[in-house]
């Protein structure tokens, strides 16, 4: 593996990995980053520069459930927008093309594309339909160091901009800028 040379202050070049770096290939990384003796976190995640932005008081959500009525599973994303009236509300993350492929009954409800586009997701399914699916909910979206303050306490820190600008599949943990702590 190729890895940038670890003294970045006086290289641009990269060179041969030697071994001694570990590398995380599931998005998240524990190690004693504070050095104050006891396991930390750096948790990749999506991001924020995304369509998908979940908060605490609007979270993205998928529901899945029977909703054909046939015995099947559909699983429908939603997200929190602005309706044409500048009000926020819950919609059907997915095109009309998209739900119309897996719920082939709702073309009879919205015949438009226009009718489609107000579809919120309480007028979508019935309440009873939606309250009896399974449902998911995210609501933070960052990368992000997570300090363990102790006493099985943990205090979670979005990272800089510059990790949130796409998704964070792996992590690398290392003294990249030589200051003795791991990076």
């Amino acid at each position: 593996m190729r890895s940038r040379n670890s003294d970045h202050r006086n290289s641009d070049r990269y060179q041969q990995d030697n071994g001694n770096r570990q590398y995380s290939d599931d998005n998240q990384w524990q190690e004693d980053f504070d050095n104050d003796g006891d396991i930390d976190y750096v948790a990749g995640n999506l991001g924020t520069n995304t369509f998908y932005r979940g908060t605490d008081s609007h979270p993205v959500k998928i529901y899945a459930g029977d909703f054909a009525n046939n015995g099947g599973w559909v699983a429908v994303p939603s997200l929190y927008l602005y309706d044409s009236t500048g009000i926020i509300k819950e919609f059907p993350a997915q095109s009309r093309n998209d739900i119309m492929d897996q719920l082939p009954a709702l073309k009879k409800k919205y015949l438009t594309y226009r009718a489609f586009a107000g579809a919120e997701m309480n007028n979508l399914f019935p309440k009873a339909v939606i309250d009896s699916s399974y449902k998911l909910e995210a609501n933070f979206m960052q990368t992000a160091f997570i300090e363990n303050v102790g006493n099985g306490k943990f205090s979670i820190k979005p990272l800089p901009w510059t990790a949130q600008m796409a998704p964070v599949f792996g992590i690398v943990a290392d003294d990249f800028n030589g200051d003795g702590n791991l990076d």
